[in-house]
């Protein structure tokens, strides 16, 4: 499952920002996770090629760790303000990425990230 989180728009008064990413794995039909990814990268070629990001993964079989793992989880999941999303959002229009950030990308590509 995947969930995007947003509280308001940056734009207008009480907008949060907020950026994690976050991978919780339950083993064996369990509630509670037994594997989590903790760490700040982004999970792509540039990031692990020029930037600076640890990681680690945390496998367990404690349950008091376990609670606290599922804490975690939960709590950034609160309905109010994370929904689960679908391959279809992320066809919709408003989600593409303009062609001058495409071209900027591709420029940024053929110089190996170096800008």
């Amino acid at each position: 499952m995947l969930k995007e989180w947003q509280r308001g728009k940056v734009s207008e008064s009480g907008g949060w920002t907020y950026h994690a990413k976050g991978l919780w794995i339950s083993l064996n039909g369990e509630e509670a996770p037994s594997v989590s990814v903790v760490g700040s990268s982004n999970y792509t070629k540039r990031s692990y090629g020029l930037d600076l990001e640890a990681g680690a993964v945390i496998v367990t079989e404690d349950k008091g760790l376990k609670e606290q793992l599922r804490g975690e989880r939960d709590s950034l999941g609160d309905e109010r303000w994370a929904k689960e999303v679908g391959m279809d959002e992320f066809i919709r229009a408003e989600r593409r990425v303009g062609i001058r950030v495409r071209v900027a990308m591709w420029i940024v590509g053929l110089v190996g990230g170096a800008l």
